[in-house]
């Protein structure tokens, strides 16, 4: 979605967004395995010819979130073509990261608390990013799991768990 450009419209209607997805879906449940949100759009339909779809479940005692990400060719999309795709987590600046020996990160928490993130489904990188949330911009970091799907469902499962300190 893009915000109205200034002028006349937007100075009467103020900083309303247009375009973007045309179909939002979101759902809540609670299961057994705790609550999960399942979210579906088709913002990126017109442009790249994929549905995004999102599974995220938080387990009853809240240590455990797993999420499963998955881009779906939509009918009338561009066939053939190889589409890249990066599943981005931001992680917080006061938040130090660092690789796990076997796979996955580590995010230590400032007050000592640690969390595991692992993924499937494409590669998992670590990357500058910067943080607009506060009165500077600082730098921080941000998880990304990368790959490529063409004419089938890419599927991307991750999860956070906490681990004891």
């Amino acid at each position: 979605a893009q915000i109205l450009p200034p002028g006349t419209v937007r100075d009467q209607l103020g900083p309303r967004m247009m375009g973007g997805p045309s179909e939002p879906v979101s759902r809540r449940t609670e299961t057994g395995q705790g609550w999960q949100v399942e979210t579906m759009h088709d913002g990126y339909a017109a442009r790249f010819g994929l549905r995004h779809v999102r599974q995220i479940t938080l387990s009853p005692q809240g240590l455990m979130m797993t999420g499963r990400d998955r881009l779906v060719p939509v009918p009338g999309g561009p066939s053939g073509q190889a589409q890249n795709f990066a599943v981005r987590f931001h992680i917080h600046p006061d938040v130090r990261v660092s690789r796990l020996e076997g796979g996955g990160i580590l995010l230590k928490l400032p007050g000592g608390e640690g969390w595991r993130f692992r993924a499937g489904g494409g590669t998992l990188e670590v990357e500058q990013s910067i943080y607009l949330g506060g009165p500077a911009v600082r730098r921080a970091e941000q998880l990304v799991i990368s790959g490529v799907t063409k004419d089938a469902p890419a599927e991307i499962a991750w999860v956070f768990e906490q681990v004891s300190s």
